[in-house]
């Protein structure tokens, strides 16, 4: 009932807007939301009620939380992701509909928790893999939850933020950013503006145990790639990219600044040492 009348507010007053669903944490909730109308009489499909829910959204809110699913690596961490993608996919599918993607909740702890997937390489390295990946697959965003840290030390949720706890600051210049705001910080100055480039994507042929993807800003081609990670986030591949101009490298920790490195290519191709960590590069 909330979702429709989202909906013929929106229509009314703000046309242009999207209605999302709210973050979704079980597959199971969007397949009834699917099935069901607003009807109080069950949510039988009537004269009176004849939509589902599915009429009543544009975008399909979703929230995960690796450590809660999995205890392996950043990459296993961004396979739970996909996952859980694929599984909303599923009920989208057999209702037939289509919608778009957020999720409006995405962490992990940057500070070894016993007992949970956690640590500053994992959770600087997931979060970049996880937007690296939406906006390769064409989600509106991802929101990493939350934005500071909290006050109970020995429970992941309240180490996942971007900044130091920021209720022990009198000013916003003493905010500290955590290792997980960094990464932040280049992943979104780098691809902020960026769209998959599939083309570029598809010819990449990275060997095995390597991701990536190519995205266009501007009028730019940005290469993000890594190691894929398994027991832990120490591994290390080699590839080649084809380039007839140099590459300029920046780090995950680059931020804003200026790149790190700088890759001429030799007889059409670029060598590059890829780690655990993303690395980025732009032409």
């Amino acid at each position: 009932r909330m979702l429709r009348i989202a909906t013929e507010v929106r229509h009314l007053v703000a046309p242009d807007t999207y209605i999302l669903t709210g973050g979704l944490g079980y597959p199971s909730f969007l397949s009834a939301r699917l099935r069901y109308t607003d009807n109080p009489d069950g949510g039988k499909v009537s004269d009176r009620y004849p939509k589902t829910g599915a009429a009543y959204f544009d975008v399909l809110s979703i929230h995960h939380y690796p450590h809660l699913v999995d205890d392996g690596s950043s990459d296993s961490a961004l396979d739970s992701l996909t996952r859980s993608r694929d599984a909303f996919l599923d009920e989208l599918t057999k209702a037939k509909v289509t919608k778009g993607w957020m999720v409006t909740e995405n962490g992990a702890a940057h500070v070894a928790i016993d007992g949970a997937a956690s640590g500053p390489e994992y959770a600087r390295n997931y979060l970049q893999k996880s937007m690296i990946w939406a906006k390769a697959e064409g989600f509106l965003g991802i929101d990493w939850f939350p934005l500071s840290d909290g006050k109970n030390a020995s429970d992941p949720f309240s180490r996942m933020g971007l900044y130091e706890d920021l209720s022990a600051i009198s000013s916003l210049d003493a905010a500290q950013s955590t290792t997980s705001g960094d990464a932040y910080l280049t992943v979104s100055t780098l691809l902020g503006d960026a769209r998959l480039d599939v083309k570029k994507t598809e010819a990449l042929a990275l060997p095995d145990g390597a991701r990536g993807f190519v995205f266009r800003s501007g009028d730019k081609s940005v290469y993000a790639l890594w190691a894929v990670t398994d027991d832990d986030e120490d591994v290390s591949v080699s590839a080649l990219l084809p380039a007839t101009t140099p590459l300029h490298l920046y780090t995950w920790d680059a931020g804003d600044a200026e790149p790190t490195q700088e890759l001429t290519p030799s007889e059409g191709r670029v060598s590059v040492q890829l780690t655990g960590s993303p690395v980025f590069l732009s032409e």
